[in-house]
């Protein structure tokens, strides 16, 4: 299976400050255009679950969890960055989720959320 083009994009970036933001600005960018999908798949979450493909996508969600945590924090980094990596990545999603109806202004909720992981992250 072929890796997203986030990630894709991610690897072939020099390691650093810089790169760790533009992939939180890009993925908060994603996050935000899919929030139809997100809200669907959270109405329809115990059928999502109890089908075969529902277990398929979450084992690829993990992967690509995994594979980003890497690029934020770097392979081998302690467990700590790795959980803050991790917890700005859940943070841009929950936030969006959360906010999205409500925030009125996409683009300053797309800043505050990246400013917050930016923030996990350093």
């Amino acid at each position: 299976m072929t890796p997203p083009p986030l990630i894709d994009w991610a690897k072939g970036q020099p390691r650093g400050d810089t790169t760790r933001r533009e992939l939180l600005e890009r993925y908060v960018e994603l996050v935000l255009q899919g929030q139809e999908v997100f809200a669907f798949l959270e109405r329809n979450r115990a059928a999502m679950d109890s089908m075969a493909h529902g277990k398929e996508r979450m084992a690829r969600f993990r992967g690509r969890l995994d594979q980003l945590v890497d690029l934020i924090a770097g392979p081998q980094a302690p467990l700590r960055e790795r959980t803050r990596a991790a917890a700005a990545i859940f943070a841009v999603g929950g936030t969006c989720m959360f906010y999205y109806q409500t925030a009125g202004n996409p683009a300053e909720l797309r800043s505050i959320a990246v400013e917050i992981a930016t923030d996990l992250t350093s």
